[in-house]
Parts: C-alpha cells; sequence; structure tokens
C-alpha cells in the first residue's frame, strides 16, 4: 500500500523541486519543533526557510517555535522570536544593550519582558506574508488570512484576518468542532490517514468518526 511521501524527506514533490520542503527537514536549530508534514512553499526557494522566514532565533534564548503536523505555509511568512519584539516595561525601545563601548554591560533596566513562545497547531493554513510575534498561538484547524499580524491566540478552526488578527467566523459549527478535536485525524497511523483521505477532506463528520 503506498502510504503517501516520506516525511523525512526534504523536497517531496518532484515536480516543484525545491519550491516546496517539509519544514522539520531543512531546521538546524533546537528552538524548533515542526512536525511531521508540515510544509513550507516558496516560488524563490523554500530550502532556505530558516533564514527567510525565522526572525531571532538564538539558541541561548528560550523562546521556541512550536508548529503541529499537516500545517501549510505560504511564501514569506514570518516567526518572529525573542527580542526582535520588545514589549515594553520603560519608556524607550531602543536596543542600547546591543552595542559594545560600554552600552552592552549596562543590564536591561527592566525594558524587556519574555512574552512566550510562539505556536501554530495541526492543519493549519498560514498565508502568504503573515506575521506572527511572541505569544501568539494559532489552534488546530486556523485558517490566517495573508498579510495578518497575530499578536495573541486564535481559537481552533477559525478563520482570521487582519493586523492585528482576528476572527472573521468559525469554520464550523461548535459540536462538529469540539469532534474534529477529540478525533485529531493528525496523529492518526499514516496508513489510516491514507485510507481516510476521501473523510478527511470532506465536511462530513461522521464519516471522519467512523473511520476504521
Amino acid at each position: 500500500m503506498i502510504v503517501g511521501p516520506d516525511p523525512n524527506e526534504k523536497f517531496p514533490v518532484k515536480s516543484l523541486g525545491k519550491k516546496l520542503c517539509f519544514v522539520k527537514n531543512v531546521l538546524s536549530s533546537h528552538n524548533c519543533d515542526v512536525g511531521d508534514y508540515t510544509y513550507y512553499y516558496d516560488p524563490l526557494g523554500a530550502e532556505n526557510f530558516e533564514d527567510l522566514c525565522i526572525i531571532n532565533m538564538f539558541e541561548h534564548k528560550k523562546t521556541h517555535l512550536k508548529i503541529g503536523k499537516f500545517t501549510c505555509i505560504a511564501p514569506r511568512s514570518l516567526f518572529i522570536l525573542d527580542r526582535a519584539y520588545r514589549k515594553l516595561k520603560g519608556t524607550s525601545s531602543y536596543p542600547f544593550q546591543l552595542f559594545e563601548e560600554g552600552w552592552h554591560d549596562v543590564g536591561d533596566c527592566g525594558t524587556v519582558a519574555w512574552c512566550g513562545n510562539v505556536e501554530v497547531g495541526n492543519d493549519v493554513f498560514v498565508g502568504a506574508h503573515s506575521i506572527l510575534i511572541p505569544g501568539a498561538k494559532l489552534g488546530d484547524g486556523v485558517v490566517l488570512a495573508p498579510n495578518s499580524t497575530v499578536i495573541d491566540e486564535i481559537p481552533p478552526y477559525t478563520m482570521a484576518a487582519g493586523s492585528p488578527a482576528k476572527p472573521i467566523r468559525k469554520r464550523f459549527k461548535p459540536r462538529v468542532t469540539e469532534e474534529l478535536l477529540s478525533i485529531r485525524w493528525w496523529d492518526w497511523d499514516i496508513e489510516k490517514i491514507t485510507r481516510n483521505i476521501p473523510a478527511i477532506q470532506s465536511t462530513d463528520i461522521e464519516l471522519l468518526k467512523n473511520a476504521k
């Protein structure tokens, strides 16, 4: 039985060459945790995802990027980590401590607060040129419109857009959303997923619930 692409392939669609990658296979940082089959597409080349799409990913910092499985990331989305985004307690946003010559050792003076990880769920669509800052969280099944800026949490199975991004509408009725979050098809073994792709892509929740 053919069970889809190898999740450990860097470039799983041969006809697209290096325009589409499975993200986890092009990362070098320990600050990123990305699930199987999550992909990034970029007509200019997807292999540079880490350099083009992740800002301020420092190994010695505690902010992490977490992305679930089967998530789609459109071109030039940005995931901003750590001090690239400054939540201020003081009056100035200028990073004096970035420079030397007596400025680097004055301390942070309480001007920078840790804002949290950047988290993206499973089966999410991240629209082109979207931005996620520290503390941003996209729940499972979110569809994010292009050019959106996410600064806080978007609930599961919500369509969101804007800067800052706000919910536009729920994708499904509450009961269906609850069922989907309970089923969690992305956690099935790949053989079961492959057998049930028509059910996964349909709007028939009963068909999905009865998948074997």
